[in-house]
């Protein structure tokens, strides 16, 4: 026991020793110095030996960036064009990701592809993105594929090529990168850039879903309440969506709603549908948003007819005009 207490009060000793070793070279101007200054920051923002502080790590990896440290300069920037720790600034991000890309820091080249693609405030910068994530992409980069597929399909600073892009978005599929699986399914189901198969795209819409991908679960959801492309099972159906609809996937919200409030797969419930598809709704769902307004409508319309009942006038004439649409009876 007084050997285990040692050790550990041994070890605090020494992390003790090096951070405060780091603290006073830390104040110099060398390269080397920067790194322990970049390592100060990484103390401070995982509360290493020190109380966890983000304002005080983000001050310690601007001063390692200022020193030209590659590796704060690329993580400052994620920061920044993330808003993470700071304020969101994707010009600044830029400005450290070309000085990290300067000194081939892993990952600064396709992360500046990312931030200029963000943009993309003219002709040159979209170029200048896709130049970079072809140089990624052809050296086996998921991520520099997944980016160049994107150019393709919408044509940023390059010709929209659908075929290409379907051929770059598989490539980064088969390395694993959800969102190509995703947008690979999507695809496949749609023939748009490559020929209809619903078996393949189910195929993709799975991998993308077991990493958790939430637009893939909605879609493999959906599938699975209808029988579409896969066998019927309305649990998976529910437990897929829900995923999804807590991940606030407006789609998902809706038919998790639509179900709930037409007692598909689940008991009916009303308010939970209703709850659910107002979610969607607010997240711009014009078909939750119409459902939403064809549900108070019609709740609208059995509160009119209660009140005409009691020859209230403005009920009698609201119904005039909304009941033709709803020919209901009453519960």
């Amino acid at each position: 026991m007084k050997q285990q207490t040692w050790t550990k009060t041994k070890w605090f000793s020494i992390i003790i020793f090096a951070f405060v070793f780091l603290i006073v070279v830390a104040g110099t101007t060398t390269w080397h110095y920067g790194m322990a200054q970049y390592l100060i920051g990484v103390c401070c923002a995982k509360g290493i030996v020190m109380k966890k502080d983000n304002e005080d790590a983000v001050k310690w990896m601007r001063l390692s960036a200022e020193k030209d440290f590659p590796k704060a300069q690329f993580y400052l920037a994620i920061f920044l064009a993330l808003g993470e720790y700071v304020e969101m600034d994707n010009e600044e991000a830029v400005k450290l990701l070309r000085k990290a890309a300067a000194q081939d820091f892993p990952k600064s080249k396709i992360a500046l592809a990312g931030c200029l693609m963000r943009e993309c405030d003219s002709m040159e910068s979209c170029m200048e993105a896709m130049k970079l994530a072809r140089e990624e992409a052809e050296r086996g980069d998921s991520m520099g594929q997944l980016l160049l597929a994107v150019g393709y399909q919408y044509g940023i600073g390059l010709d929209k090529d659908m075929a290409e892009a379907v051929k770059w978005f598989r490539k980064a599929a088969e390395q694993g990168e959800s969102d190509a699986q995703f947008a690979l399914a999507y695809f496949l189901s749609n023939e748009e850039g490559v020929e209809y198969n619903e078996e393949e795209a189910v195929k993709w819409y799975l991998k993308a879903a077991e990493q958790g991908h939430s637009g893939a679960q909605c879609n493999l959801g959906v599938r699975y309440m209808y029988g579409d492309g896969v066998e019927k099972d309305e649990d998976k159906a529910i437990e897929l969506c829900r995923k999804a609809a807590e991940n606030d996937v407006p789609e998902a919200q809706y038919a998790l709603g639509l179900w709930y409030y037409e007692g598909m797969g689940v008991p009916f419930n009303m308010n939970e549908g209703i709850k659910w598809i107002r979610k969607a709704a607010e997240r711009c769902n014009t078909e939750a948003r119409f459902a939403l307004g064809s549900i108070y409508e019609k709740e609208a319309v059995k509160w009119y007819r209660w009140a005409a009942e009691q020859k209230h006038e403005k009920a009698l004439e609201r119904l005039k005009e909304l009941e033709p649409m709803w020919n209901f009876e009453e519960n």
